[in-house]
């Protein structure tokens, strides 16, 4: 507990300063173009959820998963379709460039890719030739491609075989996959990610099950994830390392959920709450990189559901990260849990000192609008874990009522253009401060396929008209807004440290 409070003070007392109050219309006061020449901007999508064309692939967990529970997605909607990127990309990377920004952020499909999906399996020539050209638009465009391997649509092969991301089995077959992609496409990639929110996916898909493949093996079934996804990523980096790094030149990280933990009170009980939560959530995975094993406090709490590494095995890991990425998209506020229960904590939205909330609501119940959040998660990322390059690879929301809106109207969203407005401010801010940020990502390009939530949550700067056969594409007033004041203003590419 000692240990942790001068951290958390330090912390405390660098962001006295930072509020949630609104900032003034126009660009982030603290984004002066010397701080925003050094970061690039940027936005992503992920496969499943825009490419469509399914036929033209193997069958992922969320295929089946959609097909035989439709009751399970909020709309009862599939992703068949999805925005039909596959056919479209070319005008959508069009748009892109006339929105001015550097890099898009985008995920291979494993079961396109690699429709037998297992080590020593062939790539599809066709979906090699859509990423490949997909790349080489990007880069005529002047837009950088940053890759992620995995963004939650598992094969469904491997889920039938043995039980997906519950098998070491799946390492080695991960690591082909990885090295397929390095081969094909790593001459003009040059920023990778392993993994999307890996705590979010091992705890939905294989803790609760309420996500694809719907596997509800509580804490065993998570933990048992998120040892194989460790070790999945730390083998893809030895495999990058051992043949591709010296031609490529490229960087790798996996990309972590941040979602801030506020000390509900100046206690060190509360304190140390918030530790434990943050030690959950992100050191859960990323203590394991830079300090070769979980946190103290996980282990006390986890006890033998939390599996060990062997000594080879955390020794792959340390050092398997060339950056650090973040979604940072909220805050809450944290006190102390049950004293009597190791690594124990209490959330809320709403302060138990003062009633105060966190932040505006949104169109979404777990997401509030807590800028001076992502400049706290910022400044801990850099003082945990030794000043890494911070790269945030997601952040965004969804504006109250945005679901229902149509026409003219779905493209007037000043909510999403003032929460980006107070975060990237915030980042800036970090930035001025000392914190090395090289990117930042808006989620999403466009409105997608989220998940469980089907077509009713939209995360869009770009508007996607799902009534149109022609899905027509629109830019809402958020991309206007980063175009004219981010994405132009901002640097090239993302710069990795040599």
């Amino acid at each position: 507990m000692a240990a942790l409070a001068p951290l958390l003070a330090a912390l405390l007392v660098a962001a006295a300063a930072a509020s949630a109050q609104a900032e003034p219309a126009g660009a982030p006061d603290q984004c002066t173009p010397d701080v925003l020449s050094r970061i690039a901007f940027g936005a992503g999508v992920g496969s499943y959820q825009t490419e469509g064309s399914a036929q033209g692939r193997a069958p992922t967990i969320w295929d089946t998963f959609s097909a035989a529970s439709p009751s399970k997605i909020a709309d009862g909607s599939n992703a068949k379709v999805a925005a039909d990127f596959v056919r479209r990309y070319k005008g959508d990377v069009q748009l892109m460039r006339q929105l001015k920004m550097k890099h898009f952020r985008f995920s291979i499909s494993w079961a396109r890719l690699l429709p037998g999906a297992k080590s020593g399996s062939a790539p599809d020539a066709a979906a090699a030739a859509y990423y490949s050209s997909l790349i080489d638009e990007l880069l005529a465009a002047g837009i950088q491609p940053l890759v992620v391997l995995y963004q939650w649509d598992l094969p469904q092969s491997l889920q039938d075989d043995y039980d997906g991301f519950l098998s070491p089995k799946i390492v080695p077959d991960f690591v082909h996959f990885a090295d397929t992609a390095f081969r094909l496409f790593g001459d003009r990639v040059k920023t990778w990610l392993t993994f999307i929110e890996p705590a979010v996916f091992c705890n939905q898909q294989y803790g609760s099950g309420i996500w694809a493949p719907g596997v509800a093996n509580g804490e065993a079934g998570r933990f048992a994830c998120g040892k194989h996804v460790l070790l999945a990523h730390a083998a893809a980096a030895a495999a990058y390392n051992s043949k591709y790094r010296a031609a490529q030149n490229g960087a790798l990280s996996f990309s972590t959920l941040v979602t801030w933990a506020e000390p509900a009170s100046g206690s060190e009980e509360d304190a140390a709450a918030a530790q434990n939560k943050l030690d959950a959530d992100v050191g859960w995975f990323l203590d394991p990189i830079f300090k070769g094993d979980y946190p103290a406090s996980l282990r006390a709490a986890k006890g033998d559901a939390l599996p060990p590494f062997t000594p080879s095995e955390a020794a792959s890991l340390r050092g398997s990260l060339d950056f650090v990425a973040a979604n940072c998209f909220t805050a809450r506020f944290v006190s102390a849990g049950d004293a009597g229960k190791p690594g124990a904590w209490r959330e809320s939205k709403v302060s138990p000192v003062n009633g105060s909330a966190v932040g505006a609501a949104s169109g979404l119940a777990w997401l509030d609008v807590a800028p001076w959040g992502q400049g706290r998660a910022l400044a801990y990322l850099q003082m945990r874990y030794g000043d890494p390059q911070l790269f945030i690879s997601s952040s965004g929301v969804m504006a109250p009522g945005e679901n229902k809106l149509q026409g003219a109207a779905a493209l007037k969203d000043a909510f999403r253009t003032d929460y980006y407005r107070s975060y990237l401010n915030e980042v800036c801010r970090a930035a001025r401060g000392g914190a090395r940020v090289i990117g930042w990502s808006a989620w999403s390009f466009m409105d997608a396929w989220e998940w469980t939530e089907g077509f009713n949550t939209k995360f869009g700067i770009v508007h996607v008209d799902y009534s149109s056969p022609s899905l027509e594409r629109a830019p809402k007033a958020s991309a206007l807004w980063l175009a004219a004041n981010v994405f132009s203003r901002g640097a090239p590419a993302v710069a990795h440290a040599a």
